[in-house]
């Protein structure tokens, strides 16, 4: 979350470019962040209460949910696009590069 919380300024500046207004991204997306979290506690809370104190339930719902997590970060950094090189993005290139 603190990850989250202190990255989410930088890409708000990102979506919002030149002609937008911050105010109005950030106020957006903090609606979504706490409409998201809401929506988190309630699945957390029916999950919870299905596997019970079952030690295998508990584990098996954390690893499917981990799993989740992964595959949702994944896609994510797959749709983000990087306009600039710094220096771990250029020498990922150049190593491309030279690999052929």
């Amino acid at each position: 979350i603190l990850t989250s919380s202190a990255t989410r300024g930088t890409f708000y500046k990102q979506f919002a470019g030149q002609n937008e207004n911050l105010g109005d991204i950030t106020a957006k997306g903090d609606a979504q962040v706490a409409i998201a979290d809401l929506a988190g506690m309630v699945v957390g809370i029916q999950l919870a209460r299905m596997a019970g104190s079952t030690p295998l339930y508990i584990w098996g719902a954390w690893l499917l949910l981990s799993a989740a997590d992964f595959l949702c970060i994944l896609r994510s950094l797959d749709t983000i696009v990087f306009k600039f090189l710094n220096l771990e993005r250029c020498s990922v290139v150049a190593h491309h590069y030279v690999r052929g």
